[in-house]
Parts: structure tokens; sequence; C-alpha cells
């Protein structure tokens, strides 16, 4: 026993190294394996620094056979950039343990090094964003870290007179639309569109239709039937006889009148016509129901960028960023209140007094819009479409002769291209998306109570038959005194005789 366990013994070192071994590859192989953190190379790097760290890629390039595969086991030099100002984690660096943590852009860089087999974690630095209180700018950051790394890791935004400067951008995977997110106020429906929804299940088009068809059913079947003691249309003058035909015609659809056909013809008329009926009956009761209880509507305080200019309001934008800059271009005469971070940015647009709206890439707010630090009340949301198409991705220094950087960044590229395609890139950020969010915007469950209808619901009905009993009472008034009158005449008359 004792010289059968001491090989076993042996080996539970052996496995325990081959198994530390394996944990980098592991890590790099993506978020489905977790992410193992790790500290910066160059801790010590500053924000625009004199630092110089980038490789030369051109003897790489030479003697390329497979782009992908010439970058196996070499190394390429990063710098990330600290700091998250969006609910959506960029990359995450514990400050007091100083590690690389994670986040959307370092996880996803993390599978386009295990997919070329490079390596960048014993290469790296991460430094403080652009300070816009500072008269910084994104553009700044982004030009420096294009001189000073390899590739820079954070996002900016593509746009031609960024590459006309020396920039150049890899495969676009970051949607940055801007998105106007303004307040939405629930909005009661017209008092007249409530009163009258019981007319929702068909259109003016269908009624006008089915009234069309009644007096039509009520001429032809007066022409069908003809006028005798045993016919319900009973002899008198074309008006009587026409007036009693269309009210058979429509009482059908209450049920209250039915015809009565005695000529075969008559018969035949009536059954298609009681048919054409029970359709539109049925029709209509189906959808009444759901019809109506009149939903209340959610409206924007302002619709578009245009209504903004119009009224001069200012919209909130974060101060420094390239992306805020294109849009205030794009837009001549839009008041712009510049803010540090995109949370600030959310609250001054919730606050009374505030900006009326707020211009955001598309990426972040579908992360912001589900968090209670953004989003709290449930009550922000976009305004109309996107105004603009705009994508972002990392960064590199346009360079096709000195280091040869053009050729990193084109097989950088091609992975993150690949990637979008198989669809790790929009799990990945679905994964990260669903991480922060802490809030459900969805309508809640609706009291028993509430759904039933209320008088105003109904009101419209009572209304009408309201309306028609009083028309009936007066012209019965009116028609009986006129009786009255005719007869005191007759007796007059027949007294003088």
């Amino acid at each position: 026993g004792a010289q059968a366990a001491q090989p076993a013994s042996k080996m539970l070192p052996m496995f325990s190294t081959a198994l530390l071994a394996l944990l980098p590859a592991l890590s790099a192989a993506g978020p489905a394996f977790g992410f193992q953190p790790f500290p910066p190379s160059w801790p010590e790097d500053q924000k625009f620094g004199p630092q110089q760290r980038r490789h030369n890629w051109c003897e790489v390039e030479d003697g390329a056979t497979s782009l992908i595969e010439s970058l196996k086991g070499k190394t390429v030099s990063v710098v990330f950039q600290s700091g998250g100002t969006t609910a959506l984690e960029l990359v995450g660096y514990n400050e007091t343990e100083g590690l690389i943590t994670g986040g959307f852009l370092v996880k996803l860089f993390e599978e386009v090094a295990a997919r070329a087999q490079f390596n960048y974690r014993n290469s790296s630095a991460i430094v403080p964003p652009f300070d816009g209180d500072k008269g910084e700018t994104d553009d700044e950051w982004v030009e420096w870290a294009g001189k000073a790394y390899d590739l820079s890791l954070a996002w900016a935004t593509i746009e031609p007179e960024r590459s006309d400067h020396g920039v150049r951008f890899t495969f676009p995977f970051m949607d940055l639309d801007p998105l106007l997110i303004t307040v939405f106020r629930i909005k009661d429906p017209p008092l007249i569109k409530v009163l009258f929804s019981f007319l929702s299940p068909f259109s003016l088009t269908v009624w006008m239709a089915i009234w069309g068809c009644i007096f039509f059913t009520a001429i032809v079947y007066r022409c069908l039937e003809s006028s005798g003691e045993d016919n319900e249309i009973k002899p008198g003058t074309a008006v009587q006889e026409s007036a009693q035909s269309l009210f058979l015609a429509a009482g059908t659809f209450t049920a209250l009148a039915s015809f009565e056909p005695k000529t075969p013809m008559g018969k035949v008329f009536v059954i298609s016509w009681t048919f054409l009926v029970l359709l539109i009956v049925s029709a209509y009761t189906a959808n009444l129901a759901s019809l109506l209880v009149v939903t209340k509507e959610l409206t924007p305080r302002v619709g578009s960028l245009a209504e903004v200019i119009a009224l001069k309001k200012p919209v909130c934008m974060r101060s420094g960023d390239y992306f805020g800059t294109l849009v205030e271009q794009r837009h001549p005469g839009l008041r712009v209140k510049w803010l540090p971070s995109y949370p600030e940015i959310y609250a001054d647009v919730r606050r009374d007094g505030g900006c009326i709206a707020a211009v955001v890439p598309s990426i972040f707010w579908s992360a912001a819009r589900r968090t209670k630090m953004d989003n709290p009340g449930c009550d922000l949301g976009p305004a109309g479409n996107s105004h603009t198409d705009l994508h972002g991705g990392f960064t590199s220094r346009a360079d096709s002769k000195t280091y040869c950087t053009d050729y990193l960044n084109n097989v950088v590229s091609i992975i993150l291209h690949e990637m979008y395609l198989d669809g790790f890139t929009e799990e990945l950020l679905k994964k990260h998306q669903i991480a922060v969010s802490d809030l459900s915007c969805s309508k809640k469950a609706q009291d028993p109570s509430s759904a039933a209808l209320s008088e105003t619901d109904v009101g419209g009905i009572f209304a009408i038959h309201l309306t028609i009993t009083i028309i009936c009472v007066l012209g019965h008034t009116f028609f009986s005194g006129r009786k009255v009158l005719s007869g005191r005449s007759s007796s007059v008359e027949s007294d003088d005789d």
C-alpha cells in the first residue's frame, strides 16, 4: 500500500503544475471560462507621458504566410483607459490591488489575443481618461495613445477627420448611433376619444359601409316584397313604406326587428342579409372588450433635435467627448450643456429645470436604461430614431513604413470581424448589459379592479342613446300636438256645418 501511495503522491504535484499552466490558456479562451485578473505591466505610465512602447511589425509582415497565424507568440503593447463614466463596464480596474479585472473591452480583446495566440498582458498599461473640465479632449488622448503603444483599447468614434490626422481604426464593433434621450410623461387620451371608444372596433370607412348596406337593403327589400296587409311593410305612402323597411333592416342588428319575407327572392335576400349581420356583429363584439378601455399614451418631452433647437433649450453631452463635438458640429444652433459623466447627464435630464434631453451613444443607453442609477423611475427613453450612423472601435497610429502598425491593425480587424460574424461580440455585450441591470421597466401587473370598464369608458354609448331618446320624445310630442290640433280643427269645421 505504501509503495502504491508513493507514485500517487508524486503525481499530485505534477497534476497541479499542469493545471496551473493551463489556467492562462483557459482564461484567454473567453468569458465562458471566466477571466483571470492581471496587473498592468507598466503601472508607472502616465497620461500624455513620453513613453514609447511600440513594436516593429515590418519584419512580421515580410515573412507572413497567414495573417492571423503570423502573430502567434508575438507581444502587442496596449493601453487601457481607466475610470468608467457609463453603466456598461468597459474596463474593470481595482486600484487598491492594482489589477485589471475585466470589462467588455478587456474581455473582447482577450478573445482576439486567444484566437491569434499573441501576448498582451505582459505589455499593457492603464492610464486615466481625458479630463474635459481641464480642456482635454478625446482627440488628444487617442492621438497620444497611438504614438505611445501598438494599440489603444479605448473606444473611439470612427470619423474621416480623425483618420486624416493619422488615427487608424480597427473593425467597427461598437454601435455609437446618437440617441436623443428625454423624459416620457403619461398623457391622458382626449375625452372625445374615450367617450366614443365603442366605435373603435371598426374604422370610419367600415361604419359608413354598414350604414350604406342598411339603406341599400331597405330599398331592395321594399322592391322585392309587395305591400300587402299580410306583409310587415304596411301599405302607405312611399316615404312610410321606405321608413318601415329601413327600420326592419337596422333592427336586425339589435334583434329588435326581423324580416318576414313572403316572396321566394325576398327569402333568399333576407338569408344573405342576416348572414352578413351575423358576421358583422360577431366581429364587432370580438374586438369591443379590448378596445373599450383607451390606454394612456407615453409622450416624450421633445421629439427631435430640430425641435430642441427651435425651443432653444439645452441638451446634455459629455464634455471633451469627440462624439458630442461631432453632434454639435452637425446641428448648428444646438445649445449644449457639457457634463463630465453619463450618470450626471441622465440626472440632469430628469431634474426640473435641467437639460430638456441628452444625446448619448446607443450602446451605452442600452445598458443604462435598466439601472437604478441612471433610470430609477423608468421615465427616460429615446425619442425617435438615431440621427446619425456612427460606429466605434480600437485605434492605432496610421503607419505603414516605420513600425508597420497598419499590419497589426489589419490582423486585429480580421479577427474582430470574425467575432462579429460568429456572434461572440453580441453575446459578450449582452452578458455585460445583463450584469449591470438591476431594474425592470416592464409594465406592472394590473389590478383586476382597475381593468373594469369605468363610466368614462362606456359613457359614449349612454350619451348616444340618451340623445336619441330625447329626439324621439320631442318628435313624438311634436307630431302628437299636430294631430291634436288637426283633430280640433276638424271638430270645429263639423260644428260650423
